[in-house]
């Protein structure tokens, strides 16, 4: 897949910033017909990646799969700068984020005439679209070119069941890391409802759901 191919096909941008010294993701996720294809960027600290255990983490950085800011914790200017550019060369209908942490940046996003949309991280928010994510994967309707960084987060993914059949997404130790597939699920949560109308440079203000 190459990103440049979607310019015309309506997205969703969804940010998870839960954390500042481990892996915060932006997601770009495309709508076309009924194909979602996705995208992901992935931020992390430099120390994070000189520090961590986990060995992959210098590979993905040498192979640009993840995007190293400097110092101890995750510089949020880089994902605005980012997140920014992508709504100047695609269709972004909105961007999603967990409201952790992120009022800053949701602020900043609102002053350049985004729409900024809160999701939260909770069973109401998220069980819908896991379990449409789940068909759309066994359907061969979830596209990705592969991303490792998001590779590895799906493997980690374990869906805990509730007694209303609600699902959730959960990981079994704090190493296996689920970042990017949770914030592909909060754009899936926007994009099912979205209508695909006028990019996020047509609208403004934030909206909490």
């Amino acid at each position: 897949l190459v990103i440049d191919d979607f310019t015309g096909d309506p997205a969703w941008i969804a940010i998870d910033l839960a954390t500042t010294t481990d892996i915060a993701p932006l997601v770009i996720l495309f709508k076309r017909d009924d194909h979602y294809y996705a995208f992901w960027h992935n931020y992390v600290p430099q120390a994070r990646i000189d520090a961590s255990g986990n060995s992959q983490y210098a590979g993905w950085d040498r192979t640009g799969r993840l995007i190293a800011t400097p110092g101890e914790v995750i510089d949020f200017a880089a994902i605005e700068d980012d997140a920014l550019d992508l709504c100047g060369r695609f269709r972004v209908q909105e961007i999603i984020k967990d409201p952790w942490q992120s009022a800053y940046l949701g602020t900043r996003l609102q002053d350049q005439h985004l729409t900024v949309v809160d999701v939260r991280q909770t069973v109401q928010m998220l069980s819908a679209p896991m379990k449409e994510l789940e068909k759309l994967v066994l359907s061969g309707k979830f596209h990705h070119d592969g991303d490792p960084v998001a590779t590895w987060a799906a493997s980690n993914v374990v869906g805990h069941l509730d007694v209303k059949e609600n699902i959730y997404p959960r990981k079994q130790r704090p190493g296996n890391k689920i970042d990017p597939i949770v914030a592909c699920l909060m754009a899936l949560n926007r994009a099912l409802t979205g209508d695909g109308g006028p990019s996020v440079y047509e609208t403004r203000g934030l909206v909490k759901v």
